[in-house]
């Protein structure tokens, strides 16, 4: 029996360009598939883990993100402006190796 691997896509490109478009379409496959996934762009990753941390539920809130099989980020560009955001996903992309 084959082990189920978790992957991530992130999406890069200029605005404009259909990024969300693709990954809705994927979404809807994987969800057709019957895999768990996750759609979010990088800030709303960020304000997820931080209102986790907040109410220090940072633990289950990262559980939730790395237990989908697929997880698509759109607009990678958008954390990359601040460092702690670009640390926030980064770190979730590394559980989920």
């Amino acid at each position: 029996m084959g082990r189920s691997v978790a992957r991530t896509v992130i999406a890069l490109a200029r605005s404009g360009t259909g990024k969300t478009h693709i990954a809705r379409a994927w979404t809807y496959l994987a969800c057709q598939k019957g895999l768990s996934v996750g759609l979010s762009p990088p800030p709303a990753l960020v304000i997820e883990l931080m209102e986790a941390r907040g109410r220090t539920q940072t633990a289950a809130a990262q559980k939730q993100m790395v237990s989908h099989k697929l997880l698509i980020i759109t607009s990678w560009a958008c954390a990359a402006q601040q460092k702690p955001a670009l640390n926030s996903c980064s770190e979730l992309i590394s559980q989920r190796l």
